[in-house]
């Protein structure tokens, strides 16, 4: 059976744009348009407000594979399911050629993670539509690519290169990105991230049905300054999660 893991979310408000991403930097955002999607990474922060799910996966003392059991998140309308395909599933740490944690201010990401492996997936599916997504996306490779569909029907996709100029799987503080996308004119309801190579990581998920607003870069010297900073401030600066782990997953302190 799934296991389930109930989110929570806090406060902001909703925007109109186009499908846009926006990766943790400080300069001002500049908008790419790839036929009828925009992205951008050069914003930062995963929007908080009651509209949006956000998913923490926890902690382990295991490295490697924790667990790739299906998962369930939210009720209802907001309920989503998690599966894995391949070696791919919910990882912890660093394992040569096989999954590399994403980067945080504080250094390596010390919780869980999930990681798509070759010849495997993750695969995210909502029981509504959704207009915003939002993830850490680690070590960001040219190999990585993320799929957003409609039923059946592919309506955006971004691969490491979109995310980042020479994506090179860059293990620290310039490899991580805060992503977030905004779908204007188009919905989803699946979400698939692949890898042709070890590996495709990333950390918090967060998804809403409407359009969210992209905070600004946060000032140097404060928590999200650097490319993956928004992690301390997501995780640390009032946020909290309601979150049941997976098998093998210890849950954290509230």
């Amino acid at each position: 059976m799934p296991h389930r893991l109930p989110t929570r979310a806090a406060t902001m408000a909703a925007a109109a744009a186009a499908f846009t991403v926006a990766g943790a930097t400080q300069s001002r955002a500049q908008i790419t348009t790839i036929g009828n999607l925009e992205y951008s990474t050069s914003l930062s922060s995963l929007p908080s407000n009651s509209d949006v799910s956000t998913v923490y996966l926890g902690t382990s003392s295991t490295s490697g594979l924790v667990s790739n059991a299906t998962i369930t998140e939210g009720t209802g309308s907001e309920a989503a399911t998690i599966s894995f395909s391949g070696t791919s599933g919910i990882y912890n740490g660093n394992v040569k050629g096989v999954a590399a944690a994403p980067y945080t201010p504080s250094g390596v990401q010390t919780t869980n993670f999930f990681a798509a492996e070759p010849k495997g997936a993750v695969t995210i599916s909502y029981a509504s539509q959704q207009q915003y997504f939002g993830m850490l996306w680690g070590s960001v490779d040219t190999y990585n690519t993320l799929s957003f569909y409609n039923g059946s029907s592919l309506v955006g996709q971004l691969t490491g290169s979109n995310v980042k100029t020479n994506a090179n799987g860059d293990q620290g503080a310039n490899g991580s990105y805060f992503v977030n996308i905004n779908f204007s004119g188009v919905t989803y309801n699946s979400v698939v991230a692949q890898a042709s190579s070890p590996a495709f990581e990333f950390g918090l998920i967060s998804a809403s049905q409407t359009q969210q607003v992209i905070v600004a870069p946060a000032p140097l010297g404060l928590p999200g300054a650097t490319p993956a900073g928004l992690a301390v401030l997501a995780a640390g600066a009032g946020l909290r999660f309601w979150r049941r782990a997976a098998p093998g997953i210890a849950r954290p302190a509230a």
